[in-house]
C-alpha cells in the first residue's frame, strides 16, 4: 500500500510542487538581507549585489547540462543530487567566512537549483498526459510563481526577527524537506536514452541560426531583467537610503511579485487577442511607464510611493508580455522544444544575470538610475520585438 502511493501520480506532483518554488526564491528569499550582508562583511554595495548574479550565472549556465545528462542519467539522480548540493551550499553560505566565498557559494546554489527547474519539468512530461498534463502545468506554474511572491514576505521577517544567515538557513532546511520527499520519488522516464552530441550541437546550432528566435529571446529577457535589476537595487533604497526595515521592503517585494502574476494571469485571459498586439501592449506600456518614472525620479523627492507604484505598473506590463514572447520563441522550433527549453531558459538567465551585473554599479541614492535601467530595458524589448520579422 505505501509503495503504491510513493508511486502515484498524486505524489510525483506532490514533490514536484513542493521542490519548485525553490528556484525563484533563490533570490527573493535572499535580497531583503543585501543591506546587512553589506555591513556585516565591510562591503562595498556593488560588490554584495554581485551575489545575487553569481547566483543567476549558475542557475543559467548549467541549465541545459542538466537537461541533457537527465534524459541519460534519469530524472530521480539529477534533482536529488541538486537538492543536496542545494541544501549544503546555502547551509555553507549562510556562515560564509567572507564575501568572496559567498559569491563563490551562491554560484554553487545557482548550479544546484537548476537540476530543479529542468528534472521537474521533465518529470511532468513523463509522467502525465493530456488534459491531467495541462492541469499539472497550471499547479506547476502556480507554485513555480509562489517562490518570488512570497519570499521576499519571508526573507523580510526572517532578516528582522534574526539575522541575514536565517534566509538561507531557512532555504537549506527547505530543500533537505524536498531532498527527504525525493527520495520516495520513483524513476518518471521510461527509456534512458545515450547523449548524443552530434545530434544536440545540430539542434543547438539550428536554433541559435534563426533571428525570430534572438529576437524574441530578447524580449523575454529584458522583462525578466526588470525584476532583477529591482532585486539589485530596491533593497538598498529602500532600507538604507529610506531608512524602512527588511519587513517593509519584503511587503513592496510581496506586491511587485503579485503584479508579476496578475500579468501572467491576464495574459491568458486575454489569449484571444493575437500575441503580437498583446506582446506590442506589454512593451509599450511598459514603455510609457518607464518615461514617466523618469520624469517623476527627476521632479520629485524621493518616497516609497514613488518607488513601489511606478514600478508595480511597469512590472504588470513586463509581465503582460513575457508569456506570448516566451512561447513564440518556443514556437520557432516545436518539433525539438525539450531543447529549445533548455537553450530558452539558459540564455534568458544568463542575459538577467549579465543586467545584474550591470545594476549593481547603480547608485541607490535617487530613484533616477533605477528608472533609467527600467526604461532602457523596455526599448531594447521593443527594438527585438520590431526587428523579428525583417
Amino acid at each position: 500500500m505505501h509503495k503504491s502511493l510513493w508511486h502515484s501520480p498524486g505524489y510525483t506532483l506532490l514533490v514536484v510542487l513542493f521542490v519548485i518554488p525553490l528556484t525563484g526564491a533563490g533570490v527573493d528569499i535572499y535580497v531583503p538581507s543585501l543591506p546587512a550582508i553589506t555591513h556585516y562583511f565591510a562591503a562595498p554595495a556593488a560588490a554584495t549585489k554581485l551575489t545575487i548574479a553569481a547566483y543567476l550565472y549558475g542557475y543559467g549556465f548549467f541549465q541545459l547540462v542538466f537537461g541533457i545528462a537527465s534524459d541519460s542519467t534519469g530524472r530521480k539522480p539529477i534533482l536529488l543530487w541538486g537538492l543536496l548540493v542545494l541544501a549544503i551550499a546555502s547551509m555553507c553560505a549562510a556562515w560564509a567566512p567572507s564575501l568572496n566565498m559567498l559569491l563563490i557559494l551562491r554560484f554553487i546554489q545557482g548550479v544546484a537549483v537548476a537540476t530543479v527547474g529542468t528534472a521537474t519539468r521533465a518529470i511532468l512530461v513523463d509522467r502525465f498526459e493530456g488534459k491531467a498534463y495541462h492541469v499539472a502545468v497550471n499547479y506547476f506554474t502556480l507554485c513555480w510563481a509562489l517562490g518570488p511572491i512570497l519570499a521576499p514576505m519571508i526573507g523580510g521577517y526572517l532578516q528582522q526577527g534574526f539575522n541575514w544567515h536565517a534566509p538561507l538557513m531557512f532555504y537549506a532546511v527547505y530543500a533537505c524537506v524536498g531532498f527527504v520527499l525525493t527520495l520516495l520519488l520513483p524513476e518518471s522516464i521510461k527509456q534512458k536514452h545515450p547523449i548524443a552530441f552530434k545530434k544536440i550541437s545540430s539542434n543547438i546550432a539550428m536554433i541559435l541560426g534563426m533571428r525570430m528566435f534572438w529576437c524574441f529571446l530578447i524580449v523575454v529577457a529584458m522583462m525578466y531583467s526588470v525584476l532583477t535589476v529591482f532585486n539589485v537595487v530596491g533593497p538598498f533604497i529602500v532600507q538604507k537610503h529610506l531608512g524602512y526595515s527588511p519587513v517593509v521592503y519584503g511587503y513592496i517585494a510581496l506586491a511587485l511579485g503579485f503584479s508579476w502574476f496578475l500579468g501572467n494571469t491576464l495574459n491568458r485571459f486575454l489569449v484571444n487577442i493575437p500575441a503580437p498586439k498583446r506582446i506590442m501592449a506589454g512593451l509599450m506600456g511598459g514603455t510609457i511607464v518607464g518615461i514617466i518614472m523618469v520624469i517623476l525620479a527627476v521632479s520629485m523627492p524621493l518616497t516609497i510611493w514613488l518607488i513601489a507604484i511606478p514600478t508595480w505598473l511597469l512590472i504588470l506590463c513586463a509581465s503582460f508580455a513575457f508569456p506570448a514572447s516566451y512561447a513564440g520563441a518556443m514556437g520557432v522550433h516545436a518539433h525539438i522544444a525539450g531543447t529549445t527549453s533548455s537553450v530558452m531558459g539558459m540564455l534568458m538567465v544568463i542575459g538577467a544575470a549579465i543586467v545584474t551585473t550591470v545594476s549593481a554599479m547603480l547608485s541607490t541614492t535617487s530613484l533616477l538610475p533605477m528608472a533609467s535601467a527600467f526604461l532602457v530595458l523596455l526599448l531594447l524589448g521593443l527594438i527585438a520585438f520590431a526587428l523579428r520579422g525583417r
